[in-house]
């Protein structure tokens, strides 16, 4: 349980834990930011920033559902154990493995509805409802399969979490929106969406950092004794809340 894990915290848990920390505080931060910059607005405009408010606001109950589930893990905390030792501790213990696909599903489910909310208002506010809404009609269609099929395991490449990724390509446009009303814009307003487009970039690269993927890439450095998982939850920890507030200082359209 929670407690019996947290008698037993290590240096590495803190750091951690802080990081976790930092970032859903971050998020919630800029939800209320952006609810207080959308008074007063323009109907369309306001529309935007409420949308992109409740998606960060799904977004971090998304990380504190998957946080709980770290701190409550048994035998130990999950960052505790590579990808390896952790798909072996799902496959000796079954009744871990589908808590795992409990907290998934609940937390894909949350953080889905929030970039629908965050799709919507960017194509109905910097696209014009040009886009005739694909991109959040595609996000829904892919997700819902996603979660249909659900997860068995922690960390591994399973058909939902592929389904999920693919799921999310048309978030990865979101940046180069911002880069394309920039390419079309002159002046302040150009900056703005330039600056914009980079924050969201950077705080893609945290959230990436910090997946099953990116923690893969940093067990490289379990070869130069450096602990690998706990060095991308510190970039985790220091990237999102940085492009953040690069996105939040632009984010005036």
């Amino acid at each position: 349980m929670i407690f019996q894990n947290l008698s037993n915290i290590l240096p590495m848990d803190i750091i951690i834990i802080t990081c976790w920390l930092v970032v859903i505080i971050s998020f919630v931060i800029l939800a209320i930011f952006l609810i207080y910059k959308s008074k007063d607005k323009p109907k369309r405009i306001k529309f935007y920033l409420l949308a992109i408010s409740i998606f960060f606001i799904l977004y971090c109950v998304n990380r504190l559902i998957f946080f709980v589930h770290e701190l409550t893990f048994e035998p130990n905390f999950v960052w505790s154990y590579t990808i390896t030792e952790l798909n072996n501790v799902y496959e000796s213990n079954p009744s871990l493995s589908e808590n795992y696909s409990v907290y998934w599903r609940i937390a894909t489910i949350v953080g889905s509805i929030g970039l629908l909310f965050f799709l919507i208002g960017l194509e109905y506010h910097m696209l014009e409802k040009k886009s005739k809404f694909l991109l959040s009609i595609f996000q829904v269609i892919i997700s819902t399969f996603s979660i249909i099929l659900g997860v068995s395991k922690g960390d591994e490449l399973t058909i939902a979490k592929i389904l999920l990724y693919i799921g999310i390509l048309p978030a990865l446009a979101v940046p180069f929106i911002y880069f394309y009303f920039a390419a079309k814009s002159k002046g302040a307003v150009r900056k703005r969406a330039l600056g914009a487009g980079f924050g969201f970039l950077i705080f893609y690269i945290g959230i990436a950092i910090n997946s099953s993927a990116g923690k893969n890439i940093f067990q490289f450095f379990y070869l130069v004794n450096i602990n690998g998982i706990l060095f991308s939850y510190i970039l985790y920890g220091i990237l999102v809340p940085v492009g953040l507030i690069i996105y939040a200082k632009s984010i005036k359209f």
